[in-house]
């Protein structure tokens, strides 16, 4: 089902869509449901990107999002150019292995059991259970949060294997759950 309301497009339950027509006045764009969608249309005047239950697909560089979510999504790596107004929120996408961001204000990483390693310029960072992260290398961050993540403990120090730039290690939080 493909629904236009004003400025909202909702795309819901097409599982056989590969693409969608741009649609130039839309601000908030839902897509649930589309696991055969590859690529998103850069629309200039979108805000607010929610995807889910979707598979790999291209997301272009949208200089007017502030927001993108993705929830469940069968995605390896992110490679996002972003701004510093957008928000990048991604949980239980398990593929998921890598991300990499030029520009962003902040991103939350939620349960994304394979990810190892977060990159770019980001200015707060919020990693909630990923077991797999690894490698954190980002530049101007001013707060970065890690919690649950099992190869990383809770004494400002990396495990082995583990990269941090060193003069982020005075802002870095740590809370490690017992398990």
């Amino acid at each position: 089902m493909i629904r236009s309301r004003g400025s909202i497009v909702e795309i819901i339950n097409c599982p056989d869509i590969t693409h969608i027509q741009n649609f130039p006045q839309t601000k908030y764009l839902i897509i649930i449901g589309c696991p055969k969608l590859t690529m998103i249309p850069n629309m200039l005047n979108l805000k607010e990107l929610y995807i889910t239950d979707c598979g790999p697909l291209v997301i272009p560089n949208i200089p007017s999002l502030v927001s993108i979510k993705l929830e469940r999504c069968d995605l390896e790596n992110i490679i996002i150019k972003g701004n510093n107004k957008c928000e990048l929120s991604i949980n239980n996408c398990n593929r998921l292995t890598s991300i990499v961001i030029k520009k962003l204000k902040s991103l939350h990483l939620h349960s994304c059991v394979n990810v190892s390693t977060v990159s770019g310029n980001i200015k707060n960072i919020c990693i909630v259970d990923c077991n797999a992260l690894i490698n954190i290398d980002h530049k101007n961050s001013n707060d970065l949060i890690i919690k649950y993540c099992k190869l990383l403990d809770d004494t400002y120090k990396c495990k082995p294997k583990t990269r941090f730039i060193s003069n982020l290690r005075s802002k870095i939080k740590f809370t490690q759950k017992s398990r």
